[in-house]
């Protein structure tokens, strides 16, 4: 390392990283100079790489196990949590608990219920993977909570040409203005859970 000043009292040594950089920054934890290329900024100040991956905390450390596991369980939860959703609509449609309500009500009751469709999966997932926070769980998580969405009308369908139900419920409904808004709320909602 070498030192130089500029004349207003400031040391400047070369970069234990960047050969030929000058920098007057250290390492928190080893104190290496390190220049703001190499830097790693952490709640409790600037770490050069090799200090800042010791002992990181591990919510957002997402590992090939836990995208795995998130992707196998998950997807089966969400397809899981989507056909329960499905009986649970129909029920609600053929037990007329909303008789003499107008349709505008039935849609919000699904918006209602499309969000806590997509808030089960969110909640899952992150049952499944421990509680960790990542771009990757982000991107997982629409993917189960389409999965749930494909589910849920692929049941509906079925529970409707099945005539289990004397009046079951048209997947139609689902895919209308409120079940959209709902499925879409509860979404964004859910992906939030999971933003570093």
């Amino acid at each position: 390392m070498t030192n130089s000043d500029t004349g207003s009292g400031i040391q400047y040594v070369e970069c234990s990283r960047d050969s030929g950089v000058q920098t007057n920054l250290s390492c928190s934890r080893c104190g290496d100079a390190i220049c703001p290329n190499c830097m790693v900024y952490t709640p409790v100040g600037s770490k050069c790489p090799d200090c800042a991956s010791i002992g990181g905390p591990t919510m957002f450390n997402v590992t090939t196990r836990d995208m795995v596991l998130g992707i196998l369980l998950g997807g089966i939860a969400a397809m899981a949590i989507g056909v329960l959703f499905a009986v649970l609509s129909t029920v609600l449609w053929t037990a007329d608990v909303f008789e003499g309500l107008s349709s505008s009500i039935w849609l919000i009751v699904i918006g209602i219920i499309q969000f806590a469709g997509t808030f089960a999966v969110a909640m899952s997932l992150r049952y499944i993977v421990g509680n960790k926070y990542g771009v990757r769980l982000r991107l997982l998580f629409a993917v189960l909570a389409l999965l749930f969405f494909v589910a849920e009308i692929i049941s509906l369908q079925f529970i409707s040409a099945s005539g289990v139900l004397s009046a079951s419920l048209s997947p139609n409904l689902i895919i209308n203005f409120g079940g959209i808004i709902g499925f879409a709320f509860g979404t964004y909602y859910a992906m939030e859970r999971f933003k570093i």
